[in-house]
């Protein structure tokens, strides 16, 4: 578990006199990259993508192309916000576990891309990775 920030600036937007307001993800958990968990994500490409040139069987290879910046890997995030890594109080991470098994991938669409609209943001679809279908709280 850990902190995330765009070190391209990829995620910095202009707002009222030239202000620049930056958002991160403020506590992520990176996923291991297995084969069948790869091969999900690229089957769900294809389906929302079919038509772009982005996903050809040439780009298997690179599996860093799968995923944006700033981590470039596949992960859950648990928390947004605009403090920077440095500011974030990571007193509130001591209580989380240091690894855990997901029994749920859950595909969301993220528009718009700001802090603002996480809001905004809905579930897609939902897929159980067990027959276990237990609140998760």
């Amino acid at each position: 578990i850990g902190v995330a920030e765009d070190s391209n600036n990829n995620n910095d937007k202009n707002h009222d006199d030239n202000e620049i307001l930056r958002w991160n993800q403020c506590c992520v958990a990176i996923l291991k990259r297995t084969p069948t968990l790869l091969q999900a994500i690229r089957t769900t490409k294809s389906v929302f993508y079919p038509n772009t040139n982005k996903h050809h069987k040439d780009d298997d290879d690179d599996d860093n192309n799968l995923f944006p910046p700033p981590l470039r890997d596949p992960h859950y995030s648990f928390i947004y916000g605009m403090e920077t890594p440095k500011d974030f109080p990571r007193q509130h991470l001591s209580n989380v576990p240091p690894d855990f098994i997901s029994k749920e991938l859950v595909l969301m669409w993220t528009y718009p891309a700001t802090l603002q609209g996480v809001e905004q943001w809905t579930e897609v679809g939902r897929i159980y990775l067990s027959d276990e279908r237990k609140e998760i709280v």
